[in-house]
């Protein structure tokens, strides 16, 4: 695991967890993923081909999205691999909290959005979804590059990796999203956890 906050990783330590706290400022947290694979890597003293980046705000992601997301590194030539869902309103793709994303015929995105793109294309468009699978040199080159003009417009690192010439293979799942994107969703997310898994 990996943090940015002194108190998780003092937490995760308590129960026997294996942490890393990468050390500086970071631009965005992809940055801070590279860093941590630094770590990472020293600790083990080995090197991984594939990091699968699974947010703290996303704790309800189902497994075999992850084992898609892990799939897709494997089995084709991605460099990037992320998820998206259907958006559950017109409201949800008009909101800037929202992150949108389009893709070409292949799955691979064209372009993400906190603005409500394509215009007049709700149906067209899906919700991006915080988890994220990187080919280990792919990330290691990304943490290399400055801030692109599209990634500090949007506030969205992955046009960074667009902007550079990245593939980034979309996922879809037609699973909710249910992260923690505003305090209100606390509760929702306490109450999913709280119900019996089949």
């Amino acid at each position: 695991m990996a943090t940015d906050d002194a108190r998780i990783f003092d937490h995760v330590l308590t129960f026997g967890g294996r942490v890393v706290l990468p050390a500086g400022d970071h631009q965005s947290g992809t940055d801070r993923i590279a860093a941590a694979l630094r770590d990472i890597e020293h600790l083990e003293s080995s090197t991984f081909e594939q990091v699968v980046n699974v947010q703290g705000d996303e704790p309800l992601i189902e497994v075999r999205s992850v084992d898609a997301i892990i799939d897709t590194l494997q089995q084709t030539s991605v460099d990037i691999a992320t998820l998206a869902c259907p958006f559950a309103s017109e409201a949800e793709w008009l909101s800037r909290d929202m992150v949108k994303v389009v893709t070409d015929s292949r799955g691979d995105a064209l372009y993400f959005s906190r603005s409500p793109i394509p215009h007049g294309g709700f149906a067209l468009a899906r919700r991006h979804i915080g988890l994220y699978g990187y080919q280990s040199a792919v990330l290691r080159a990304f943490a290399s590059l400055p801030p692109s003009a599209l990634e500090r417009s949007e506030s969205l690192e992955q046009l960074r990796a667009l902007e550079n010439g990245y593939k980034i293979r979309v996922l879809n799942t037609d699973q909710p999203h249910l992260g923690v994107d505003r305090p209100e969703d606390v509760a929702r997310v306490e109450i999913e956890l709280g119900r019996p898994r089949s």
